[in-house]
């Protein structure tokens, strides 16, 4: 509220519209206010925010096993928080797409080349093969030794009930085996160790995405390696066109008033 000083006519102070009257040096000050604007509640806005919060959530959840954040502390990333390192690094393809195929639980590496994968609701299977990178990080060679680490993690969503609870499921898998299969072409397959129906979820949504992943650990030198390519479809398929942008806001009328009493 403005107040009227002293003087025939006064001098003002305070706010009067858009405009804020301050006193200093025994002068009267004007400046004008930057418009305000309500916030954007068009379906592109409101569907963005959407997508922000659940992919935020994801990420979270991404993070959340040790072997993962100490791959994404190893290859140095962007970010403070290897949370954040996950989101920066896979922002683009969120803000197109969401959370898809597109999406990677790891850094770039090694090349994790899939044959195929076989998840039903007892199992999951992986076969595949890893093929060196065109660029090493510092302290990695060109080889891929065991001992391995298998990482998978399963995003379910679109419930096949409309509003049925839940409306979406993340279930992650580590595990280091003694043994697996190699053929003569260096196609490696295995299974996951899980009991009976810990998949059954996958029928009660219409998409399901593995993203594999597998990580060689040199333990005494501390040297990892890993190999990922982003998800692959189990149910469903990548969406036909990208997340619709929100409206740019309103450009702020480029206007100043001033006013000096002296």
């Amino acid at each position: 509220m403005a107040r009227i000083r002293g003087g025939t006519l006064g001098t003002p102070s305070g706010k009067v519209g858009n405009t804020v009257y301050k006193h200093k040096n025994k002068k009267t000050i004007a400046y004008q206010l930057n418009e305000a604007y309500n916030k954007s509640n068009s379906e592109a806005a409101l569907k963005n925010e959407e997508i922000f919060t659940k992919i935020t959530k994801f990420c979270n959840f991404v993070n959340r096993p040790p072997l993962v954040k100490t791959v994404w502390k190893f290859a140095k990333m962007p970010g403070h928080y290897t949370n954040l390192m996950i989101f920066k690094y896979n922002h683009n393809n969120i803000k197109s797409w969401g959370i898809s195929s597109e999406f990677h639980i790891l850094p770039p590496n090694f090349y994790y080349k899939n044959k195929n994968i076989s998840l039903d609701k007892d199992k999951l299977t992986l076969e595949f093969s890893v093929t060196p990178p065109l660029e090493y990080l510092k302290r990695q060679d060109e080889f891929f030794d065991p001992p391995f680490t298998f990482l998978a993690l399963i995003h379910a969503e679109d419930p096949v009930v409309p509003d049925a609870k839940p409306n979406k499921v993340n279930l992650f898998l580590s595990e280091k085996p003694k043994e697996y299969d190699k053929d003569d072409d260096g196609i490696i397959t295995f299974t996951f160790d899980t009991e009976k129906d810990s998949f059954s979820f996958i029928d009660n949504f219409k998409t399901v995405i593995v993203f594999p992943a597998v990580v060689s650990i040199n333990q005494p030198a501390l040297i990892y390696k890993w190999a990922h390519i982003g998800g692959f479809y189990i149910k469903g398929s990548k969406p036909a066109n990208p997340i619709p942008k929100p409206a740019p806001p309103p450009e702020a009328p480029n206007k100043s008033f001033f006013i000096e009493y002296d």
